[in-house]
């Protein structure tokens, strides 16, 4: 194969697979700035234990789908990277990682208050676990019946909701692995 040609479909092969990463992209930051508006509106809102559970699988289904398009997006991330490499070394200094956004972009290394590394997963598990606990709250909130649990104060509920929407936010983070 002409080096011409091949040059010419790598080239196409990264228009392709920069498309997509950017499509998924643009579904995550749509549903992160839907997700807890949506959630806030809604958990102010009287409606019934049945809307509220329903809203809480929604959230709980979008988080699946949050985290199956995060194995695409760093699979397509990582192609990319092997792609600004094969189309060429950009670099002045021999750095062997490439040239592009991509092969170029910094390590996560930033820590909040010096302890928490700081990624892109992390704050969509923050995002989703808090959206869900939120439902989780109203929904048990929601219900009119005489259980000491409901109705001894919010201590308990809110205990609850604490701890779901910490093992979401956990459970999130955990299938998205680790920072890249």
């Amino acid at each position: 194969m002409a080096d011409a040609t091949k040059n010419d479909l790598l080239e196409l092969d990264y228009k392709t697979t920069f498309d997509a990463w950017r499509q998924l992209v643009d579904i995550r930051f749509k549903l992160l700035a839907l997700i807890p508006v949506a959630s806030v509106v809604g958990v102010s809102q009287d409606i019934p234990s049945g809307a509220c559970a329903a809203a809480l699988i929604f959230v709980i289904g979008l988080a699946v789908y949050e985290i199956r398009n995060t194995q695409v997006h760093d699979a397509l991330g990582k192609r990319l990277m092997d792609l600004e490499r094969m189309l060429g070394d950009g670099n002045a200094d021999g750095d062997q990682r490439g040239f592009g956004p991509f092969s170029t972009r910094p390590q996560a290394s930033l820590h909040a208050f010096g302890v928490l590394r700081i990624w892109h997963n992390r704050s969509i598990g923050i995002v989703y676990g808090t959206s869900a606990a939120a439902w989780f709250w109203r929904f048990v909130t929601s219900w009119q019946l005489d259980w000491p649990f409901v109705l001894r104060g919010q201590i308990w509920s809110t205990i609850a909701t604490l701890i779901v929407g910490a093992v979401i936010y956990r459970e999130i983070v955990r299938l998205s692995n680790v920072p890249p």
